[in-house]
């Protein structure tokens, strides 16, 4: 379930004919709105070693950022590095900040609108101002390989900022190390109670202009690099390094799947969180995953949640548990 949209959308409907007694409008109508796109866009895993990443165009240069497809979060973000704002002619300044946290690294930066471009020459959606943020100051490590930033697919209960009272771009702050700007920061918002605001999330702002259904899909065939060769061009061009982010679509692209579409419902609007029932081994067999306690209920919501952003497994201690006994009884030396 993708994220909500904040505008409610009506179905289209078809064309009525003019009342009769009353004349047809003369001269040129506006032209019908265009139908929502459905894009297939090529993802790999072998620019962050691990986790897919497609392209989006930034600014008015159209410089192509290297982007992680993270369900896990909201924000959408480009590094300093890859994107020069300065050199950017559609670039608007707001008073907006962001300071993310991730499970591993994070940054700051702030925030401005400009246009983005995603798909191809072909067919392609294009929103002339969103909001995109800048990561000045990052954690070490941040964004590895040839990443340069991420595009946040979950809900806008992860996407606020800190309004401030003038632009925050250029970065109008004392400038430092990661540490230093966080702590300097963090001390600022609190010291001057800066109100923090939601900002649209990009695949909300693509739905909410009626570019793209509100609905996508991934195709991938595996998490980590397949390194079958020692040649950088051919781990490139390996499919199983490759896959399909489908916007806007999923259960037409019936050469992506094979079977039937098998619902899980998402229980909060924060991350997509889910009921997670059972694991099982193939070979072994199925075990009951245990209900979220008590205590986690207002921070986790749920047992589990489906995150793109990340390539690794983080179960619960029984479910850990009885993954590592269903692989023990497979093999039993591995115990020893």
């Amino acid at each position: 379930m993708p994220p909500k949209s904040k505008t409610a959308r009506k179905a289209p409907q078809p064309a009525q004919p003019a009342p009769k007694g009353k004349p047809t409008p003369k001269g040129p109508q506006p032209a019908p709105a265009a139908a929502p796109k459905t894009l297939r866009i090529p993802i790999t895993n072998v620019c962050d070693g691990s986790d897919y990443s497609a392209q989006i165009l930034v600014g008015s240069q159209q410089v192509a950022a290297n982007v992680i497809l993270d369900t896990g979060s909201s924000t959408l973000a480009v590094t300093p590095a890859l994107y020069n704002a300065a050199a950017d002619t559609n670039v608007k300044a707001t008073k907006l900040a962001q300071l993310v946290l991730y499970g591993t690294g994070g940054w700051i930066g702030p925030v401005v609108n400009t246009s983005m471009v995603l798909g191809n020459a072909a067919n392609n959606v294009t929103l002339k101002n969103s909001p995109v943020a800048i990561t000045d100051f990052q954690a070490a490590g941040n964004f590895g390989g040839s990443i340069d930033g991420i595009m946040g697919l979950a809900y806008y209960a992860l996407n606020d900022a800190y309004k401030f009272k003038t632009p925050t771009y250029p970065w109008p702050f004392a400038s430092g190390s990661y540490k230093t700007e966080l702590q300097q920061f963090m001390h600022l918002v609190k010291l001057q109670k800066i109100p923090t605001v939601e900002v649209p999330p990009y695949f909300n702002e693509l739905e909410g202009h009626h570019l793209t259904m509100n609905k996508f899909a991934f195709y991938t065939l595996r998490s980590w690099v397949n390194m079958a060769t020692t040649n950088n061009s051919a781990i490139a061009r390996d499919p199983l390094n490759n896959g399909v982010f489908v916007l806007g679509g999923g259960e037409r692209e019936t050469d992506l799947y094979s079977g039937s579409f098998v619902h899980v419902d998402v229980l909060h609007d924060v991350y997509y969180n889910t009921n997670l029932i059972s694991v099982q081994v193939d070979g072994c067999p199925v075990v009951k995953a245990a209900p979220l306690q008590p205590q986690y209920k207002t921070q986790a919501y749920s047992n589990s949640i489906i995150d793109s952003g990340t390539s690794a497994l983080f179960p619960a201690y029984d479910v850990f548990q009885s993954i590592m006994k269903s692989l023990e009884s497979l093999n039993p030396s591995s115990s020893a």
